[in-house]
């Protein structure tokens, strides 16, 4: 058995790059509320996404 991400199995997720920036988003938010500041990028690669962080320094305000 081969693993598949849901995103690219599931009928209906129509926009797989869609969903990909969804999860970068979801992804710096929540971890900005824990007070963890990352750069998160999706890159499209055979059988998917590959999505890199890095960490950021904290935003002033």
């Amino acid at each position: 058995m081969s693993a598949v991400l849901v995103m690219n199995a599931n009928p209906y997720l129509k926009d797989p790059q869609k969903v990909a920036q969804g999860i970068c988003k979801m992804v710096a938010s929540s971890s900005a509320v824990e007070g963890i500041y990352v750069n998160v990028n999706a890159t499209r690669e055979k059988g998917g996404y590959r999505f890199n962080v890095t960490p950021q320094s904290p935003q002033k305000k």
